[in-house]
């Protein structure tokens, strides 16, 4: 029988720790808040410039609030992701979407962005 070793678990505050460890004045990332005058924070973008020695922009996370998604607030922001990256040097925007994100993918394609990498998964149960 093949032993696996037990990895340690997967924690989001870690990860976030990790990433950020100079919290908002860590370097080569942005956090960007979209707001309106009558309701404020509406949504947020999580952007590393300059990932791994590339000349671009990794969105790690960009979210509008349920309440105001549909009304085109994603889509302002995700142009103000690209002219912040764009105002850094970065030549290229990368994010993830989950396959089910019908919405997401709709919006990233209509905005410029092609498919770059696939994952796969097989359902064991």
């Amino acid at each position: 029988m093949i032993g696996v070793p037990s990895a340690p678990k997967f924690s989001p505050r870690r990860e976030t720790d990790a990433l950020l460890p100079d919290g908002l004045a860590t370097p080569a990332m942005v956090l960007i808040g979209a707001e309106t005058a009558a309701d404020g924070l509406i949504g947020i973008a999580w952007v590393a410039l300059q990932q791994e020695q590339k000349v671009g922009a990794w969105i790690y996370d960009i979210e509008i609030f349920d309440e105001y998604r549909g009304r085109g607030y994603g889509r302002i922001l995700l142009q103000a992701v690209e002219e912040t990256a764009r105002e850094h040097g970065c030549e290229t925007v990368r994010l993830n979407v989950f396959a089910d994100n019908t919405t997401a993918q709709r919006l990233y394609e209509s905005s410029g962005y092609e498919l770059a990498a696939m994952h796969m998964r097989k359902r064991l149960r």
